[in-house]
């Protein structure tokens, strides 16, 4: 059963298109893994070595600046966003899956960020838990395991019904059906938002996501298929995501 929450427009700032090629590759598996794509570039005036423009996704695995795929990027300098929302570098946490846009020169561990994004896939109340590190939240099945780096919780197995929860993961299969927590924080503040991650479906007309119905003029433009991410409240309900 899913839970109600009350009814309300979905913001227009937080509905995130991600096609299959950028969720479906790069946010897959259940290591640490992601994604690298670099862009050569000429030296600067004053440097010695080649400079490439890096674009890197996957999960903070360090700080001391913020250390992801390996890559130490210096984030003195970026602009950072969590959610959509401005942000400074002390909100990033561990665990958290991100986009980093910057450089790299010759060496391939140390770069320097312009612009970080962290997007959560799910937020929500767990509805359910169910057997192996396994819960219910904003529709979507996600795995909690020791490897999940955990916020206010001290082990997957005190997670329970009711609690509300934030979680940034990975893709754990093609359908999207599945997710992997690579972050799980509990909120102690009541909320409605949700926030639900998954595929497109459609069916007599309409499309949904995860199970819910979603409606309004901005949903016209999916398609079966495409790997959504929308943030809002639920219909009285608790079966329609209502969307301007």
């Amino acid at each position: 059963m899913m839970q109600s929450e009350d009814n309300a427009a979905l913001n227009r700032r937080h509905w995130m298109v991600l096609t299959g090629s950028v969720l479906g590759g790069a946010l897959s598996g259940c290591g640490g893994g992601g994604d690298v794509g670099m862009a050569s570039v000429p030296p600067g005036t004053g440097g010695t070595g080649q400079v490439a423009a890096v674009f890197v996704r996957g999960l903070i695995s360090g700080f001391g600046s913020v250390i992801v795929n390996g890559i130490r990027f210096d984030d003195a300098a970026a602009a950072v966003q969590v959610d959509g929302a401005m942000a400074t570098p002390a909100a990033l946490r561990l665990g958290m899956v991100i986009d980093v846009h910057g450089e790299r020169g010759s060496n391939p561990t140390l770069g320097t960020a312009s612009n970080i994004a962290a997007w959560s896939i799910a937020q929500g109340t767990v509805s359910s838990v169910l057997a192996a590190g396994e819960i219910i939240v904003a529709g979507m099945t996600v795995t909690v395991d020791a490897n999940t780096v955990l916020d206010g919780l001290s082990s997957p197995a005190s997670l329970a019904a009711g609690h509300r929860v934030t979680v940034w993961g990975l893709q754990a299969d093609a359908s999207a059906n599945r997710w992997k927590a690579t972050r799980l924080a509990l909120s102690t503040v009541p909320g409605a938002v949700l926030v639900s991650t998954g595929q497109v479906q459609t069916r007599d007309g309409h499309r949904y996501i995860n199970g819910y119905r979603l409606d309004g003029d901005v949903v016209g433009a999916l398609v079966a298929g495409q790997l959504v991410r929308v943030e809002g409240r639920l219909s009285p309900n608790g079966a329609t995501l209502e969307v301007e």
